[in-house]
C-alpha cells in the first residue's frame, strides 16, 4: 500500500494549495523499502551495475472518478530506450481507485494498481518534460492531457529522448526475425498511431530487447465489489 497521510501530499500556505510535490511524495511512498538508498539497494541485488546512479521517475497519477488530486503511485527507471516500473502500490486510500483495481485485474494480469493506471492512461511517468510543464501547469492539467491521449504515459513504450522537448526519437519494439504476422500488425498499428499524431518527428527501429523483470506484486482477488460498480464497468 501506498503510504500517506494525506494531508501532507498537497502542502497548503497561507491557505493556498500548492499542489502536489511529486518528488517528495516519490520519497514518501518508499519510505517502507527503506527510502531511495533502500530501493537502490534492491538494484543493486538483482544485478544492475548502474544502481548508485540510476534516475528514478516518480509515477503521478489522477483519476477524476475517484481521486480529487493528483498523486505519486510508483516508481520508474529507464532501461536503454524504454521506461520500466520497479515500484507500484497495490492499494490507495482512495477506495474508488482499490475498487475499480480491483475489477479490471479480473480481465487483465496487472502486477501492480500503478501499472493499471498507466495501462489506463490514469497516470503517466513524469519525466523532465514533465516537471518542466508543471512549473507552469498543476498535474491534474498535466494528466488530463493523458486521459486526452495528447501526453504520452511513457510506460510500455521505446523512447530514446522524452528528456528533451526540443525532438524526439521515437523506437518500436521489433522482434528480430519480424516474421509473425501478429507481429507486424501490431506495430503498424503502433506506427499509425504515432505517425498520426506526431507527423513531423523521426522514427527508427531497432531490435526488441528482453529486459529483466525485477519484482512482481501479486494481486489476491477480491470479489466484494457493490452490483452498481459491476452495472458500471461491464
Amino acid at each position: 500500500m501506498c503510504p500517506k497521510p494525506q494531508s501532507l501530499i498537497h502542502k497548503t500556505i497561507l491557505g493556498v494549495n500548492m499542489g502536489l510535490n511529486a518528488k517528495e511524495r516519490m520519497e514518501d511512498i518508499l519510505r517502507p523499502v527503506g527510502g531511495e538508498a533502500g530501493l537502490r539497494l534492491r538494484l543493486m541485488e538483482h544485478g544492475y551495475s548502474d544502481w548508485n546512479e540510476i534516475k528514478f521517475y516518480p509515477v503521478v497519477a489522477y483519476f477524476p472518478k475517484h481521486m480529487d488530486s493528483s498523486d505519486v503511485v510508483g516508481v520508474a527507471i529507464r532501461t536503454g530506450y524504454s521506461f520500466k516500473l520497479i515500484y507500484g502500490c497495490i492499494q490507495t486510500d482512495f477506495e474508488g481507485v482499490n475498487e475499480w483495481y480491483r475489477y479490471v485485474s479480473l480481465h487483465d494480469d496487472y502486477n501492480s494498481l500503478t501499472e493499471a493506471l498507466l495501462d489506463h492512461n490514469k497516470a503517466l511517468i513524469a519525466t523532465e518534460v514533465d516537471f518542466k510543464d508543471s512549473k507552469n501547469m498543476t498535474w491534474e492539467e498535466i494528466l488530463e492531457e493523458v486521459h486526452d491521449g495528447v501526453r504520452r504515459t511513457k510506460y510500455d513504450v521505446d523512447d530514446d529522448d522524452f528528456l528533451s522537448s526540443e525532438t524526439m526519437n521515437i523506437t518500436f519494439g521489433v522482434s528480430p526475425d519480424f516474421t509473425d504476422s501478429s507481429d507486424i500488425v501490431s506495430f503498424l498499428d503502433a506506427l499509425k498511431d504515432f505517425t498520426t499524431m506526431n507527423p513531423n518527428r523521426f522514427v527508427k527501429f531497432i531490435e526488441q530487447q528482453e529486459v529483466e523483470k525485477i519484482a512482481e506484486i501479486k494481486f489476491v482477488e477480491d470479489s466484494d465489489w457493490s452490483d452498481g460498480f459491476v452495472d458500471e464497468w461491464a
